[in-house]
């Protein structure tokens, strides 16, 4: 089983563009969101009320991969991560798949394709996996090779000459422009624009195969469910179509017709199947159950609807349809046909951190963002967990990952640092933390005063070294963290009696880790490529430092280190001073 974990990683930290930006303030959750009425309550020894407990992400395992591999699957250099529909988690990199269990990340085998990797796919016993050698997909498809393999043992099951433009799972969906196979609990179908045959994935045997009767209806979109191969069509009449196909004998399962609709898209899970349409400047939205029949259809009366970006559907309960648009999430009350409520998910187009789990709550996780905001270096990655009632939770993840993949309710994470990638599975647990949440259960009383980092000695010491005087000037703005309010600043700034900008620094406490480990995977992880990297170490007996990240011409340097757990970063205009700042942080502990 390779599921080792890289040794700590050797990272910088990235420039400062200000020296003002503080600790990120985002007040945590959805304001619109209705009160979480669970309360707050102390979790020292001797309270007279047990802690209120709320959700929190557990690390199931972790591995070292090649920087590569450490994303989503991109077909262009054939490398990435994509999760299967069965459990199963593929990693393409050096023109090697390797095959791990999901849940546990036990290696179940690898194999070599005989070329570069197109697509990959998982659903049952079988692995499909798609090589070319025109990644592109050029004309030369007599090149392109599918080879299948035992999901358990990686046993060559068949391979065949030809290949298609994609592979979906359920819960897929694209356009159609060459065939696609539809991977289905009933069969794979390869769905072309006119002709459609199927095949047995088990043994490659074909099973059927028929011309498309429906020529003359334009076939726009593709996708997979569970039971069936789904086509949205677009007919000379205008009408909009919606036909399954029953990837066993390729017969039609049903069609719905749903009139004429202006910019219709398609989007399914594995049981539900949902077109929306902006018709008459109004998006509406029709959902459909796995045998064709309407669960709900409404318009979305929201005047802040970005139609170019279409509805992605998530999943329902007993009274919820669950969608997003852009970067904000719809609870759609089936039977009503009217949005029950809606809330922001803050982030958008980081569609392999966006699901809903199986416990019913919608996460929408963000990635490491903009690589200069100050805000963001030294913090964990953040998810919003939004809960059927609509409450929302700021729940940070315990890496500084960004997400490539999710099946079930597991997220998959990619840590980028200098030496390789960590891949880490997480899932999300109700009740793992004591509140507050939003600070991975760790009590805000933790939090040190930003200001008292530095001692007066230290103070004393600095200013002799750089001939002058600091004074503390305390960001109180800076307070507030995920939704919560620490009783102290967590950053603080230096400023010299000569006023100075060459001698303006900051010190800023990023985060407060439940254990040092966590807090130096999360002040060395998820830095951008090309960062100029320092030497990490060891400032004190319990201090790592991670590197130092210059700007531009008239920037600063930013220096991020581990100080037991705590994550602090240092800003200011000059590397020696930032580094001397660091040096002096680290013997306040020694001493």
């Amino acid at each position: 089983m390779r599921t080792r974990v890289l040794p700590y990683l050797l990272v910088g930290a990235v420039l400062a563009l200000t020296c003002s930006a503080g600790v990120r303030a985002d007040g945590g959750g959805n304001t619109a969101a209705p009160p979480d009425d669970r309360g707050t309550a102390s979790d020292e020894p001797g309270s007279e009320q047990p802690a209120e407990r709320g959700p929190g992400w557990e690390t199931l395992w972790e591995m070292s991969v090649p920087h590569e591999a450490g994303r989503p699957f991109d077909l262009l250099d054939g490398a990435g991560v994509h999760v299967g529909a069965d459990g199963a988690l593929l990693v393409s990199h050096s023109g090697v798949v390797d095959v791990f269990d999901l849940a546990t990340g036990a290696l179940r085998f690898s194999v070599d394709p005989p070329l570069q990797v197109h697509s990959m796919a998982q659903l049952g016993n079988v692995v499909l996996v798609h090589s070319a050698d025109d990644p592109r997909g050029a004309v030369r498809r007599y090149s392109d090779i599918v080879t299948a393999y035992d999901a358990s043992s990686g046993a060559l099951l068949w391979q065949q000459r030809g290949g298609p433009e994609g592979t979906l799972q359920p819960g897929e969906d694209g356009a159609l422009r060459d065939t696609t196979v539809v991977l289905t609990e009933r069969g794979a179908a390869w769905v072309g624009p006119s002709y459609l045959s199927g095949q047995d994935p088990v043994t490659g045997e074909w099973t059927w195969g028929r011309e498309d009767d429906q020529q003359d209806c334009v076939a726009d979109g593709v996708a997979a469910t569970r039971g069936h191969a789904l086509l949205l069509r677009e007919c000379p009449d205008g009408d909009t179509v919606v036909e399954a196909v029953d990837p066993a004998s390729g017969s039609p399962a049903w069609r719905q017709e749903l009139g004429p609709l202006e910019e219709p898209r398609l989007s399914v899970t594995p049981d539900l199947v949902a077109v929306n349409h902006v018709t008459g400047g109004r998006p509406t939205v029709v959902v459909l159950d796995e045998a064709g029949e309407t669960v709900t259809q409404a318009t979305i009366q929201d005047p802040e609807f970005l139609a170019e970006m279409g509805i992605t559907l998530l999943g329902r309960d007993e009274q919820n349809v669950y969608l997003v648009n852009g970067a904000t999430l719809y609870a759609l009350n089936a039977k009503a046909g009217e949005i029950s409520w809606q809330r922001s998910t803050r982030w958008r187009g980081w569609w392999e951190g966006l699901w809903r789990t199986e416990g019913g709550d919608v996460v929408s996780v963000g990635g490491n963002g903009n690589w200069y905001d100050t805000a963001a270096l030294g913090r964990p990655a953040e998810s919003v967990v939004t809960d059927p009632d609509g409450r929302q939770y700021d729940v940070p993840l315990p890496n500084r990952g960004d997400p490539v993949g999710h099946g079930g309710d597991v997220l998959v994470t990619a840590t980028r640092g200098s030496d390789g990638t960590r891949l880490s599975a997480l899932r999300l647990r109700p009740d793992l933390h004591p509140e507050p949440v939003g600070l991975g259960g760790v009590p805000a009383a933790e939090w040190p005063d930003a200001c008292a980092l530095l001692s007066d000695d230290a103070l004393g010491i600095l200013g002799a070294e750089r001939g002058t005087d600091y004074e503390r000037l305390p960001v109180d703005d800076s307070r507030e963290v995920n939704g919560t309010t620490l009783p102290h600043v967590p950053a603080c700034r230096f400023a010299s009696a000569s006023g100075s900008a060459e001698e303006l620094f900051e010190v800023g406490v990023r985060w407060v880790a439940r254990d040092a480990e966590t807090a130096r995977r999360i002040a060395g992880g998820g830095l951008p490529w090309g960062v100029w990297e320092g030497e990490l170490r060891a400032l004190g007996s319990d201090s790592l430092l991670y590197g130092v990240a210059s700007g531009p011409a008239g920037g600063f340097e930013s220096v991020i280190m581990a100080r037991g757990r705590e994550v602090i970063v240092v800003v200011g205009r000059e590397r020696e001073l930032v580094l001397r700042v660091g040096e002096l942080l680290a013997s306040a502990t020694d001493g």
